[in-house]
This record gives C-alpha cells, structure tokens and sequence, in this order.
C-alpha cells in the first residue's frame, strides 16, 4: 500500500507540474515513502535470495515490483526533466 501510495502521489506531482501547481507538498511524502519502500524491496529480495528453492516465487514477484518501480520513477523523471526543458519550470513553494 505504501509503495502504491508513493507512486501515485508521484504521478499525481508529475500531473501538478504540468498545470504549472506547486508540487513540493506531494514530492516531500513521495520521497519518503519510496525510499522506504525501495529500501524494504531491497532488504527482501536478500532475505529471501538465500531459499531460493523455496520462495522462488515470491523473490521473482518482489523483483519484478522492485523493476517496474524503478521503471516509472524513471519515465516520470524523464516526464520531469522535458516539461522544465520546455517551460522552464521549478518547484515552488506557492501559488
């Protein structure tokens, strides 16, 4: 749920930018909550590595998670970097 959570708030910052919104209040929890939650896919992944005979597949579901979120943080950053290519845009702190 966490890890839901801070993909869609990410989305929902990427979709702040475009409208020219303010969007750190959406960027500070996303961070939190994916690195958190990045962090906990990591430690599972080498937890559960080990007994790999046993829990294939749940490290093969816990990395294919860890990939696809990786994957749209990616294309939202690259989402990100072309929008300030193309109106110069900031994060700010107000309206």
């Amino acid at each position: 749920n966490q890890l839901l959570g801070a993909l869609t708030l990410l989305v929902g910052s990427c979709w702040l930018a475009t409208r020219r919104r303010p969007v750190w209040y959406t960027l500070l929890p996303t961070f939190f909550m994916l690195a958190t939650s990045v962090w906990m896919l990591g430690r599972l992944i080498l937890r559960d590595t080990p007994d790999w005979s046993t829990k294939a597949p749940l490290v093969v579901t816990e990395f294919v998670v860890l990939v696809m979120t990786v994957g749209i943080v990616f294309l939202v950053a690259v989402r990100w970097l072309h929008l300030r290519r193309e109106q110069g845009l900031t994060v700010t702190a107000g309206a």
